[in-house]
């Protein structure tokens, strides 16, 4: 996520809701990897969220992660169990849908069905 980015900027306050709302109590732990350009963007931005994040000077680990979980775009929303392996990469999209967390953690489902209206997403 970052400042200047529109998308971030609408996406971030649903997540705050959510988070604060049901998903802290269910377990859920966020960790804010900026794409931010500057130390007080970063600040800025970050002082408004109720949870971790990477620190802005660790570009290393922050190009690492990204490349690991393959983000193309932001926002991302990927989510990761205590082990590290991926529950899913569309945790942004679930929590649109689902801000309550009612189904959370979001495994996704063996087959999806397109009728459901929830294909997941397509390239």
């Amino acid at each position: 996520s970052a400042s200047w980015c529109p998308p971030c900027r609408g996406f971030t306050p649903q997540l705050i809701s959510s988070f604060n709302g049901a998903l802290e109590r269910k377990g859920l732990k966020c960790v804010l990897i900026s794409r931010d350009r500057d130390i007080e963007s970063f600040s800025s931005y970050f002082s408004q969220m109720p949870w971790y994040a990477l620190p802005y000077e660790d570009q290393t680990r922050n190009s690492e992660l990204g490349a690991r979980f393959g983000v193309q775009t932001i926002p991302n929303f990927t989510l990761i169990d205590p082990l590290g392996r991926t529950i899913t990469t569309e945790a942004r999209d679930e929590v649109v849908r689902d801000p309550e967390g009612l189904n959370f953690p979001w495994y996704p489902p063996l087959v999806r069905d397109l009728a459901a209206g929830h294909p997941g997403r397509l390239n």
